[in-house]
């Protein structure tokens, strides 16, 4: 009974006159009807459509590169998103197990070069010269809002794959593959989704059905939400079935633990926790810093991994703790990319914005000030 729950999402957009939902409709939509851009009129136009939705959908908060650049700033990656290589990827058909291989390697070669773009063209942020973070996040949402061919891997999103036991919650060909084998599961409730989209004038691609229903769950199990006792035992019931699936298939996944696991311990664990960091967008928990470790590097020392956490966080109380233990440092050295909101949270740390606190030893007692 998947269909249920992606209806609470679905329902919101007419429910609610100028819903945030319907920013993908207005830029999926435009993107569909289009594809080719023959004049630099239309791919403003797609620029600006672009970025509205991004910004609609969060990534124009916080520490994001986007919000310091205007909506041209799309532009590189339009010319990306619209070369003829990628035609298959507009119209995937993912019960079409023959071409499941061609679309993975579509896929991944454009999201090499979607973040490559932003990269090359965006050398300066305020007058700094500086290397941009192209998230996971961020390109998925850019690929859910033109192509529709992945779903957005954000938050709630992950929480949903989670519950569901995906051994993959990275955006990576082993998770696309097993999104695929989701859908095929619940393939008919999709397709009877799809003919319902399609009556209220936008067909709905089978990846954004996809996004929809784990981010609906992730969202549902939230613990500020109050799920009913009815959808926590529809999505259990989903959850199951899709785990009894996974137990019966023999097909071999590519194990990313097992290639890198000689090499794992050869990685220090404050660049982990700095791999992992980078691939965070706004706020995050120490527990999704070694979720992503875990899930990386398969078996690290979980107490390593918060000693180094605190290692790289920067505020008050973490340079108190370096005094204990009989230390003197400086912020804004390697080891200080996590600033430590004290309310649970994490974020990235930028000495422009946050600060730079420091040690130092005045008339005989050491004392913690933000320079």
């Amino acid at each position: 009974m998947i269909s249920k729950i992606i209806m609470k999402y679905y329902s919101l957009l007419n429910e609610e006159k100028h819903q945030r939902y319907k920013s993908w409709e207005h830029c999926y939509k435009f993107f569909r009807k289009h594809k080719e851009f023959l004049t630099e009129e239309q791919k403003d136009h797609a620029a600006l459509h672009l970025a509205f939705y991004l910004a609609s959908w969060g990534m124009y908060r916080g520490s994001s590169f986007l919000l310091q650049k205007d909506y041209k700033v799309h532009k590189y990656a339009i010319d990306v998103l619209l070369d003829s290589k990628y035609d298959l990827l507009w119209d995937m058909d993912l019960s079409n197990y023959k071409l499941h291989n061609k679309y993975s390697e579509l896929l991944f070669k454009l999201k090499s070069e979607l973040t490559n773009s932003y990269r090359k063209n965006i050398k300066y942020i305020n007058g700094e010269e500086k290397d941009i973070n192209i998230t996971d996040t961020l390109s998925t949402k850019i690929l859910l809002g033109t192509i529709g061919c992945i779903p957005a891997y954000d938050r709630y999103f992950v929480e949903g794959l989670k519950f569901h036991g995906f051994k993959y919650r990275k955006f990576n060909q082993n998770s696309f593959k097993e999104l695929i084998d989701f859908y095929n599961l619940f393939k008919d409730e999709f397709n009877r989704l799809k003919i319902k989209t399609e009556s209220d004038g936008l067909e709905y691609p089978e990846m954004k059905l996809i996004y929809m229903y784990f981010w609906q769950v992730g969202y549902l199990l939230d613990e500020s939400n109050k799920i009913s006792s009815n959808d926590l035992e529809i999505i259990k019931n989903n959850s199951l079935e899709f785990k009894n699936e996974l137990n019966k298939k023999n097909t071999p996944i590519i194990n990313e633990k097992d290639v890198i696991k000689n090499k794992s311990y050869k990685i220090p664990v404050w660049k982990m926790v700095k791999e992992a960091v980078e691939h965070m967008d706004g706020e995050f928990t120490k527990q999704e810093i070694k979720d992503y470790i875990f899930e990386t590097y398969g078996e690290v020392n979980e107490g390593t991994i918060d000693c180094q956490i605190l290692i790289a966080s920067v505020n008050r109380n973490s340079r108190v703790n370096w005094y204990v233990n009989k230390k003197e440092r400086i912020s804004n050295g390697k080891y200080d990319f996590i600033y430590d909101r004290e309310d649970g949270y994490l974020e990235k740390y930028y000495p422009d914005r946050h600060g730079m606190w420091e040690i130092k030893r005045i008339d005989g007692k050491y004392c913690v000030k933000k320079c």
